[in-house]
């Protein structure tokens, strides 16, 4: 079987396939010529295979651990979008006297949780919540890639940091997921 090379940039992106690069070469050259319908037209073509290529690498990659533990896709998904895996010490973030304990530390945390129930008047004794009627609520995967798809990527992330262009891009990887996670919570 015959040997066939292939060039690969240092600089490339790993979605980055031989035919990609030639349409952006046709690009160019027609942009060098002054030929502007067709830069346009190829210009189209480039972004439109950029982002098929793109889609297929990352389903590629995660596609495989989907079947795995989730620990593992999260870290994949994560090391791929290139957020940072370790988190800050919770001293730090709470701001807190650094000489506490860890239970006095917990107190104050617990502390600050209760304090917002104190608005509210305890519940009867006798009080009964019927459940007859509760039925599981399911999700659907259309339904949940179309809510990723209207996430705004100038709004402030979640409490887990994931930046919202994350979740906007890679929508479609991140809706299996994601709906389990949903429908198993229910």
């Amino acid at each position: 079987m015959p040997e066939r090379s292939i060039k690969v940039s240092p600089n490339d992106r790993p979605w980055m396939t031989s035919h990609l690069k030639r349409l952006i070469l046709q690009r160019q050259k027609a942009f060098a010529l002054g030929n502007n319908f067709m830069f346009k037209l190829l210009r189209n073509k480039v972004n439109r295979e950029r982002k098929r290529c793109r889609k297929v690498y990352y389903k590629k990659k995660v596609s495989n651990l989907l079947d795995s533990k989730p620990k593992d896709w999260w870290r994949e998904v994560k090391q791929l979008s290139g957020q940072q895996s370790t988190r800050p010490d919770l001293r730090s973030m709470i701001r807190f006297d650094v000489e506490d304990s860890d239970e006095g530390l917990g107190n104050r945390i617990n502390e600050a949780f209760i304090s917002v129930m104190k608005d509210f008047p305890p519940l009867p004794e006798d009080f009964n919540l019927s459940t007859d009627n509760d039925e599981p609520i399911s999700v659907s995967e259309t339904t949940v890639e179309r809510l990723l798809r209207t996430i705004s990527v100038s709004k402030a992330s979640g409490p887990d940091e994931l930046p919202n262009w994350v979740l906007k891009s890679f929508s479609d990887i991140l809706v299996p997921a994601i709906t389990d996670i949903f429908n198993a919570s229910s």
